[in-house]
């Protein structure tokens, strides 16, 4: 069966071209989601072909706010309508400022070799199970504004929210945590048995996650915690993430990971990781040089 490649992007038109470029493959459908509010990526995306792969636009298109809502009705829209349209040996969502480390053929063969694991991630600890039960145990307002910074409404929004989570807070309020949930990341590769399964689980998790703070954190790892699923999660190899992405957040700035810049060139063609994230179309040089090194890539190299 094809793979689908679930990606949702609103800015670095380059970068999303390579990306495309790259998953342009008769093995693969590709599944794109414009933020609304990119009106020019969105006209020059609706004109995009590709050759060999399909090539599915979601519509209508949502305006996405990070660590909103809107995050996870984007993502359930990209496995709804994938899922109607394959059965997929695997689903792999994506920003659009992502690429594939791997030739297409090593890529295959990879999880043809895999095939029923289940590529997700559990963040643990105690930490991680402090920040789960404060953010799902009490409302948090405003969750389209976390990042108008630099603004008034910012400050007026940033204000409410705090003040709303004291009284909470100081009122013992808490939301019933009605299941296990867990933790993770929201990137991930999955079969199409798991895909079926977060179909089904829609209408709660979208209204379950309103107004909690990075709800895409707990979805996909709540359903991979299923004893159908568990037992099925991959055990990444030595310098393998579970979710097979190459993300260095040490070097990020502002809680975000470190953009991908020339000096990384042979970290990234050596990582036994299969994707990357996160690219600048302000270093098209470099990416030009790794994306001809993957394509040089065999199954026996």
């Amino acid at each position: 069966m094809k793979h689908a490649f679930l990606i949702f992007a609103h800015n670095e038109q380059p970068i999303l071209e390579v990306l495309l470029g790259m998953l342009d493959d008769a093995r693969n459908d590709v599944y794109l989601h414009i933020d609304a509010r990119s009106e020019q990526l969105m006209q020059w995306a609706k004109c995009y072909r590709m050759k060999h792969a399909g090539f599915y636009m979601i519509e209508p298109a949502h305006k996405v706010y990070w660590g909103d809502i809107s995050q996870v009705e984007v993502e359930f829209d990209l496995y709804r309508t994938a899922y109607h349209n394959g059965p997929y040996a695997y689903y792999h969502l994506l920003s659009g400022v992502d690429l594939p480390i791997k030739s297409m053929d090593v890529f295959h063969d990879f999880f043809n070799q895999h095939q029923g694991s289940e590529f997700v991630e559990f963040w643990d600890g105690a930490a991680h199970e402090c920040d789960l039960r404060r953010k799902l145990s009490r409302y948090c307002l405003h969750t389209h504004h976390m990042r108008d910074k630099g603004t008034k409404s910012h400050h007026l929004h940033a204000f409410s929210r705090n003040m709303f989570y004291m009284v909470q807070k100081t009122g013992l309020f808490r939301r019933k945590l009605d299941r296990n949930f867990r933790k993770g990341a929201a990137w991930a590769s999955f079969t199409n048995d798991f895909c079926a399964e977060l179909i089904k689980e829609e209408a709660y998790f979208v209204k379950r996650m309103r107004r909690v703070l990075c709800a895409d954190e707990f979805v996909i790892p709540t359903v991979a915690s299923n004893e159908r699923f568990i037992n099925k999660v991959y055990k990444p190899k030595q310098g393998q993430t579970p979710i097979l992405r190459e993300i260095d957040w040490k070097r990020g700035v502002n809680g975000g990971p470190h953009t991908w810049v020339a000096e990384d060139l042979e970290h990234l063609l050596q990582s036994p990781n299969f994707f990357a994230r996160k690219f600048s179309s302000k270093d098209m040089g470099f990416i030009e040089s790794l994306v001809l090194r993957i394509s040089q890539q065999t199954i026996h190299q």
